[in-house]
């Protein structure tokens, strides 16, 4: 009885069929590791912004809260009468003041959302350093002479004395 199956040898692969296959082999491999490598990096890129995503997310929370519980305290402090009258001015200027600084923390984090989703574009321009931390300090002044402390604004020629 004869298998219904016929069964055929292939025909010999010449020299030049054998190197076309080496070669083809050998460029699939290099794209496969080329594409693996890609992949990696941006795996590595994907980790790092997620970490950075997290201590940014935990800066603004902690930038947030500070404000608040300034706020919540001299409420809090009111409200029991544990603040004397000549006092209640002043909290209530710590409580508006930090009421301000929280809706600023707001408004920036709003900004920083659509500059990530391209809906800001940014305009960078080169900037007096010396003016920002000037108008900074300045900033700074009523609230520090009111707890009587003096702020000074050194030059970068005095800080090296």
């Amino acid at each position: 009885m004869r298998c219904p199956i016929e069964i055929r040898r292939a025909i010999a692969w010449e020299p030049w069929q054998i190197e076309a296959a080496s070669n083809l082999r050998r460029l699939l491999l290099s794209s496969v590791r080329r594409r693996a490598d890609e992949l990696r990096v941006m795996n590595e890129e994907l980790a790092l912004a997620d970490r950075t995503k997290d201590e940014f997310l935990a800066t603004v929370g902690h930038e947030l809260r500070t404000p608040l519980n300034a706020m919540l305290g001299w409420i809090m402090m009111l409200r029991t009468g544990k603040v004397r009258e000549e006092r209640r001015a002043d909290a209530l200027e710590v409580v508006e003041r930090n009421a301000r600084v929280q809706a600023r923390l707001i408004e920036d984090l709003i900004d920083v959302s659509r500059i990530v989703a391209g809906k800001i574009r940014i305009d960078a321009q080169p900037v007096a350093f010396g003016a920002i931390v000037a108008a900074a300090v300045d900033a700074q002044r009523p609230a520090a002479e009111q707890r009587r402390l003096q702020l000074r604004r050194f030059d970068i020629a005095e800080a090296a004395d």
